[in-house]
């Protein structure tokens, strides 16, 4: 197997896989956790994990992405060195982080009014020193189509993780406490693991001094940063009011329900992933912008003939899907997995990559901002007015796609073209229509099953969908050959 491939489609395959592993190893956990934890315990540890995310998209100063945009400019020579400028800042940062942390865990106790997370972040608290050093690790790999070892990193520091985190809990009957002990534990290794990769990237490269300064890379992250402050908000949002209002338990069920289909953010991380750099070097190099475009437009028509049918099933299936993963007690988390997989028909495209590479990073923030301010008012007055968490959920993600809106016209605005021209609107549309029509007849199949389990419902569910939208493509004329083989086929080198 050719694991050099530098075709942009076996690095998005790789990074792909390399989520799908990550995904797969969170929900391993989170059903584990949510069986042997009470609701109370787990809504506390998802409460760590929520404040924690939150917090990061701030202080990682948009230097993830930073790593991608600066790496794909300059020789490899010069590539160490500024990887290590990059993540000596995160090193301070993660250390301010690290205070911030544990000085302000009483606050967050009482906002979110949960006693117990006190006690569990100032635990927790020492995690970023180790985890945001790091956070460049897939930008680098990336860049430098190394995508397969950050896929082996990932599989391996999630198994770890996993072991951990849910080891004291299920073996010794521990409490919550054990299980955020075990996350920070596991944050140490992939954190001395990760700047080993980093390293071994560069053993047989000549390094060079850049000549990028840390000024520079600050100019290019701050607005991101700005970006970032306001997607805290919108993130952040619904969990802070449903927490506040609601509690532990219904935050217990919003946040397992309350995701974004996984193969979604697989196909579109990975897709982002992989075009900043390449956005970034055409624009620096002034390359034909159709060029853009037409790149665009493959990426859209593959990550829909991937999320669309997937979406569709999933939303007429969410109940028996919610109740294999977590549990029948979680069933009432169908709600919001439904709500929420409106936003995956909408989101198959990632525009931050192109934004960036054109130099729009103030704009980015601006719709950001724009949308931040929205949603909170929104869903405040959906709390004095007509409290209920579903509606918060709706509000998000109407903010959301409104959100995707105005960035998609800022890009057609820049490049001078209409949406129609960006979108293929009739080949989306098509998958769109077969997606539903073989999710109808599948789930009247599955009502005239006897009393099964769920995962019964869901295979023999599933096979019915798959054989049916895959005849109805034929006939239709859509082929998924090239999007089912073209990794394997570009891996063996043909």
């Amino acid at each position: 197997m050719n694991y050099n491939n530098n075709s942009n489609t076996v690095q998005t395959a790789w990074l792909g896989i390399g989520s799908l592993v990550s995904f797969s190893f969170g929900i391993v956990s989170a059903a584990i956790l949510s069986r042997y934890l009470t609701k109370p315990e787990y809504g506390t540890y998802k409460q760590v994990l929520y404040v924690y995310g939150t917090l990061l998209m701030v202080f990682s100063l948009g230097l993830p992405k930073a790593y991608s945009y600066f790496l794909a400019r300059a020789p490899m020579e010069e590539g160490r060195s500024i990887i290590r400028k990059m993540n000596g800042l995160l090193v301070w940062v993660g250390l301010f982080f690290a205070l911030v942390l544990y000085c302000t865990s009483s606050l967050f106790a009482d906002v979110l009014s949960s006693p117990d997370l006190k006690d569990c972040l100032r635990l927790f608290s020492v995690t970023p020193l180790f985890l945001l050093p790091i956070l460049g690790i897939e930008s680098i790999m990336v860049t430098y189509k190394k995508a397969y070892i950050y896929t082996a990193y990932t599989i391996f520091s999630r198994l770890f993780t996993l072991l951990c985190v849910v080891t004291p809990v299920v073996l010794f009957d521990a409490s919550v406490h054990a299980a955020v002990g075990g996350f920070v534990f596991s944050s140490l290794l992939c954190c001395l693991s990760g700047l080993y990769l980093e390293r071994y990237l560069f053993r047989n490269i000549q390094k060079t001094a850049t000549a990028i300064s840390i000024r520079e890379i600050l100019r290019f992250s701050i607005p991101l940063s700005v970006a970032s402050f306001w997607g805290i908000i919108i993130k952040s949002a619904n969990q802070f009011f449903i927490s506040r209002y609601w509690g532990n338990e219904v935050f217990a069920e919003f946040s397992n329900g309350f995701i974004e289909l996984p193969f979604a953010h697989f196909v579109i991380g990975a897709a982002a992933t992989v075009l900043l750099p390449v956005f970034s070097k055409k624009v620096y190099d002034n390359s034909d912008p159709s060029s853009i475009i037409d790149l665009w437009k493959s990426v859209a028509i593959k990550s829909a003939k991937i999320i669309f049918p997937l979406t569709v099933f999933s939303f007429f299936f969410a109940e028996p899907i919610m109740i294999f993963v977590y549990g029948k007690q979680y069933a009432d988390s169908a709600v919001y997995f439904r709500i929420i997989a409106v936003v995956n028909l909408v989101r198959i495209v990632p525009y931050a990559p192109v934004m960036l590479a054109l130099g729009k990073s103030k704009d980015f923030a601006r719709i950001h901002m724009l949308t931040a301010i929205m949603i909170v008012v929104m869903e405040y007055l959906c709390v004095r007015l007509f409290p209920s968490p579903y509606i918060i959920a709706l509000i998000s993600v109407s903010c959301t796609i409104f959100c995707l809106g105005l960035l998609l016209r800022c890009i057609c605005k820049y490049m001078n073209i209409s949406a129609v021209e960006l979108i293929p609107y009739r080949s989306m549309g098509m998958l769109l229509v077969l997606s539903l029509a073989a999710s109808v007849l599948s789930k009247s199949v599955s009502s005239l099953l006897p009393d099964i389990s769920a995962m019964q419902i869901l295979m023999v569910s599933f096979v019915v969908f798959a054989v049916v939208y895959l005849c109805l493509c034929k006939y239709a004329g859509i082929s998924y050959i090239y999007v089912l083989n073209y990794p394997l086929r570009k891996c063996r080198g043909k």
